[in-house]
């Protein structure tokens, strides 16, 4: 039983986070919603909204890799080679702590002439950087997690770190193999620099789950040379292909990073082989020197643009650019496949959303009602046996029809079965109900009986003084006009009826959901309406039972053997929970039902509403009886009218929606709350955001 409530529960919480962001505008997850100290450019926060494609790009190439002006004039042409190819640049940086996702002009000037002052930072860096509130230039490490974190997948690069030669003893593998394998951010580059271990760190990178392809070339490339003479472990030949395994990738949630080796163009590589002569006498210097760690590439960039006078340096910015180039074109293809993708979804959503919920709605049955409520004037006493100054006031009302109008409210729109007159009232709750957009199509209209009319005439105080209830139309909602809807009442994703129907009907109701399994639900609506319901032993065909706890002791003392009163309940604010408990186990356990249709399992839960005193939940599983209270919200009443409909229709609204059957209480309540605190029976202010917030507040 225990492992069942622990899976309904986690299949809850999933439901409320997909509701949440279907209805909750701007929705994160609690997992996510830590204030960062992040500053996403307009221009990229806009682009990644949109679905257009962004290029993540690194900084220490700026503040590292060359002197002031010449990396602030490079990381603009860069930036510009992505805008050519159609995405939008996402510079990474950490300026005074504050971590930035795109820089403007300013900013990227600021980084530039910073240069040596900004620390080389790496995964391992951030959080000193960010909590001493310095300026850090991000390497291949964390500009991957960054981007990750802002929602950017492709980032491009000039090379990758990679495993060391003499590992076995330096034990030096840069960060950016581990980050590719616990990132998944596709990382565009030239390859690894040939003075690595490139066989070890193709390992390394099988090792860690990292894709590797060759882009238009069958080995992978290393840096300045276009073929380190080891194959990579996939070619792929066009951006729209690349594109294509990135989003199987997230589709399959891999969680880690690609790496796309993309060669040194031609023309240029041939002027590459001095560079790698360079790069590996600096290596050797380095060696010499004893530098290590993060020191070692910086060394190296600036040794070999000595020994080479400077052409290493042009030949590392059009190695970028070219890179830049090819990383665009693949991140514009993949937008473009998501926007294709998206639409052929929607269209199908549209299409199954459409025809689930004409199949799948829930159904409602029950009274359709025009109430009106007559009282004095302010500050009148209502005089007897005279005509007294006051006011009318005329609603649509029913238990089955405000259960309706809150679901609708909420947001699922059920269908509802009801009859009223052919007159002048009918005629204006058909009217009302389609002024809010609800379907009427379950309203018959009958020839025989007049419309329902509650008329209550209150106090001067606000409180009933006398009522008269027509409600002899709804013996038409009887068997055959339920039979009417069987194909709906199959196909529903719960049912629900109340006390006012006829009990052939409420026989009738049963039957064809118990055939299908649909869980039924029954408001009791009074002590003498749901009576009924109990003598023709209809209670172990109920999914869902909803008394108050005048109707449960009722209820238990007509299903005890000795048929009296069963135990004292208390009053509101002192009750006897302890034999309410009681009560709502005798009704369970009638309710009980072993050989069901189609796995039918009789009652499952019966839901007691108490008052100020809240809500009781009893569940049975197997006939193990587990009961739950929620207490209510302190609140100021206005008018309880309608509250107890709104309970079983925001409980309702939340089943359909797939929560758990505690959830949908809490929901319920908080429906019954907002009906509380108005003057309208079902008050405009539920809406399913609200009824769902009360869910995640619940549950934190």
């Amino acid at each position: 039983g225990g492992q069942q409530t622990k899976m309904e529960g986690a299949r809850s919480a999933r439901r409320v986070a997909v509701l949440a962001r279907q209805i909750v505008p701007n929705y994160v997850s609690s997992t996510s919603s830590i204030q960062l100290p992040m500053v996403v450019e307009p221009e990229v926060a806009e682009a990644l909204r949109n679905g257009r494609p962004v290029v993540a790009l690194e900084s220490t190439i700026i503040s590292h890799g060359m002197p002031y002006p010449q990396n602030f004039e490079t990381a603009v042409e860069v930036e510009q080679v992505v805008r050519a190819n159609g995405a939008v640049p996402a510079t990474i940086a950490i300026l005074d702590g504050i971590i930035h996702i795109g820089l403007n002009t300013e900013s990227l000037r600021k980084l530039a002439q910073l240069g040596h002052k900004c620390h080389k930072c790496s995964r391992r860096d951030l959080a000193y950087i960010i909590s001493q509130r310095a300026n850090g230039a991000t390497t291949v490490a964390s500009t991957m997690y960054l981007a990750h974190m802002a929602g950017i997948e492709i980032f491009v690069t000039g090379g990758i770190g990679g495993v060391h030669r003499g590992v076995e003893e330096s034990m030096d593998i840069s960060a950016d193999l581990t980050e590719l394998g616990r990132t998944p951010v596709t990382v565009i580059c030239a390859g690894a620099k040939s003075i690595l271990d490139i066989p070890r760190t193709m390992e390394y990178l099988e090792t860690q789950g990292v894709g590797v392809i060759g882009f238009r070339c069958d080995n992978f490339p290393a840096f300045f040379s276009p073929d380190s003479g080891h194959p990579a472990p996939l070619r792929l030949d066009t951006v729209e292909a690349v594109a294509a395994v990135i989003d199987s990738s997230k589709t399959l949630r891999l969680n880690s990073g690609m790496v796309v080796g993309v060669p040194i163009p031609a023309d240029q590589a041939a002027a590459a082989e001095p560079m790698e002569r360079a790069t590996a006498q600096a290596l050797q210097e380095a060696n010499s020197k004893n530098i290590k760690g993060r020191e070692v590439t910086p060394f190296l960039l600036q040794r070999v643009n000595e020994l080479t006078k400077g052409q290493s340096l042009k030949a590392n910015i059009a190695l970028v650019k070219h890179n830049a180039s090819i990383g665009s074109q693949i991140a514009s293809a993949l937008s473009s496949q998501r926007r294709q993708k998206t639409s052929q979804i929607q269209k199908v959503s549209k299409k199954i959303s459409a025809e689930a919920a004409a199949a799948r709605r829930p159904v409602i049955v029950g009274g359709l009602v025009l109430d009106v409520i007559a009282k004095p004037l302010p500050n009148n006493k209502l005089i007897l046996r005279t005509s007294n100054p006051g006011s009318l006031e005329r609603s649509t009302g029913g238990v089955g029809c405000n259960i309706g109008r809150c679901m609708h409210l909420a947001g699922v729109s059920p269908l509802l079965i009801s009859v009223c007159g052919e007159d002048e009232s009918g005629q204006a709750l058909i009217n009302s109900l389609k002024a809010l957009g609800m379907t009427v199509e379950g309203i018959q209209t009958v020839s025989t009986g007049r419309t329902a009319v509650y008329q209550a005439t209150l106090d001067e105080s606000g409180d009933m003084f006398v009522a008269v209830a027509d409600m002899g139309i709804f013996k038409e909602i009887s068997a055959p006009l339920v039979s009417r809807f069987r194909s709906e009442l199959e196909s529903a994703s719960v049912v629900a009826f109340d006390g006012n129907i006829a009990t052939s009907a409420m026989t009738a109701i049963c039957e064809i959901a118990n055939s299908k399994n649909v869980p039924v639900l029954f408001e009791c609506t009074s002590i003498a309406k749901c009576l009924p319901l109990i003598h023709s032993r209809l209670v172990s065909r109920l999914t869902f039972i909803k008394p108050n706890v005048g109707e449960l002791v009722a209820m238990a003392t007509a299903l005890s053997s000795a048929g009296k009163t069963v135990s004292d309940v208390g009053s509101e604010g002192n009750r006897d929970f302890n034999n309410i408990e009681k009560l709502a186990a005798i009704v369970l356990e009638a309710g009980y039902c072993s050989n069901g249709a189609n796995g039918f399992r009789g009652l499952q839960h019966i839901i007691v509403t108490m008052g100020s005193d809240g809500v009781l939940l009893g569940s049975s599983l197997n006939r193990v009886i587990k009961f739950t209270r929620f207490n209510a919200k302190p609140t100021q009443v206005v008018n309880a009218t309608g509250a107890g409909d709104c309970l079983v229709g925001g409980f309702l609204w939340a089943y359909h929606n797939g929560l758990s059957v505690a959830d949908c209480v809490v929901a319920g309540m908080e429906a019954a709350q907002l009906t509380l605190q108005s003057q309208e029976s079902v008050p405009l202010s539920i809406q399913g955001s609200r009824l769902l917030a009360a869910v995640r507040e619940y549950n934190r």
